[in-house]
């Protein structure tokens, strides 16, 4: 059996057909990944970790641990990584009672610290686990604590009365 010129034609017309058809597919999945991928990591939580202080009369140096991102994130795990040697168990004790909490978008923790149990010269690390959903995600934040926290600060003179201060402090603790 012989091809006609226009059967030829015809079937070389099918086999473009076919073969642009099977590129666009490929295409739009590849596309449709892409925005997936994009779409998850504009929503996911981002749970970080930084050294604030606030100075009322004296400063006050946290640990703030919060949410950057847009959606809730359950922390599954919080290491410090290398903790000094003469880290106070109270400070201990509130990293591990980090685990399993929810921090919503924006929420913050604060952890009061003495700036003095740790050494001047190391860096810190510490390791968050968190997820949302079924996704998990592992982040590192390196901190040099005492560099950040030796910063000059302005401290206002007051006279008041201790409850003033410490609702002042109370309210700025929560500001942040």
């Amino acid at each position: 059996m012989e091809l006609s010129t226009s059967d030829i034609i015809q079937l070389l017309s099918i086999l473009i057909s076919l073969f642009t058809s099977i590129i666009a597919i490929i295409i739009s999945l590849i596309s449709i990944r892409q925005n997936t991928k994009s779409l998850e990591e504009s929503v996911k939580p981002c749970i970080a970790i930084y050294v604030d202080q606030i100075t009322i009369c004296e400063q006050k140096s946290y640990f703030v641990i919060k949410n950057f991102g847009s959606s809730p994130g359950i922390i599954t795990e919080f290491i410090f990584l290398n903790p000094p040697e003469t880290i106070p168990q109270i400070l201990q004790s509130n990293f591990d009672k980090l685990q399993d909490i929810v921090l919503a978008p924006g929420q913050s923790k604060l952890i009061c610290f003495e700036c003095n149990n740790f050494n001047e010269n190391t860096v810190y690390t510490f390791k968050i686990s968190y997820k949302n959903g079924r996704k998990c995600y592992t982040d590192k934040y390196a901190i040099n604590i005492r560099n950040f926290t030796q910063i000059p600060t302005f401290r206002p003179e007051t006279k008041s009365q201790y409850a003033i201060r410490h609702s002042l402090r109370e309210m700025i603790e929560r500001m942040i």
